[in-house]
């Protein structure tokens, strides 16, 4: 939990300078409010980044703790194979980092896959997370 957090702080520590540089490009980051996850899209020169979801779901054993699945959908729109990695930070209402993920993508020319991941937080971690900082970087 400590490496995400560490993790989640390096890649938010560039967010203020990316949000003043360039307000729409995803491959400097981006944050979107939860409430407009559904319909966001992140379009990079190769790529595109969609259908942003977030669940969570109790642990019956444990009552102080959930899952929380994070999915997306990647499509490579380039003419080669392009590696990315997308970072997706939650926040909270005053931009504090709440959980952090990345996800390595390897898609070839014009496939498109949904990935999910999991992770386990604290119950009512979705509750608290605001917004969302995404970034979708060239490896």
């Amino acid at each position: 939990m400590r490496s995400l957090l560490g993790l989640a702080f390096a890649l938010f520590g560039g967010f203020v300078a990316s949000q003043e540089k360039k307000a729409n490009d995803p491959t400097l980051g981006l944050t979107v409010p939860v409430k407009d996850l559904e319909d966001f899209t992140a379009k990079t020169a190769e790529y595109t980044v969609n259908n942003l979801t977030l669940k969570e779901t109790p642990d019956e054993e444990n009552k102080s703790r959930a899952e929380l699945k994070i999915a997306f959908t990647a499509k490579n729109r380039s003419a080669t194979n392009k590696p990315i990695t997308v970072f997706v930070v939650g926040l909270d209402d005053k931009n504090v980092p709440l959980w952090s993920l990345s996800r390595s993508i390897d898609l070839n020319t014009m496939d498109q896959e949904t990935y999910e991941e999991r992770l386990i937080l604290p119950t009512g971690t979705s509750k608290s997370t605001a917004s969302v900082w995404l970034r979708v970087s060239p490896r």
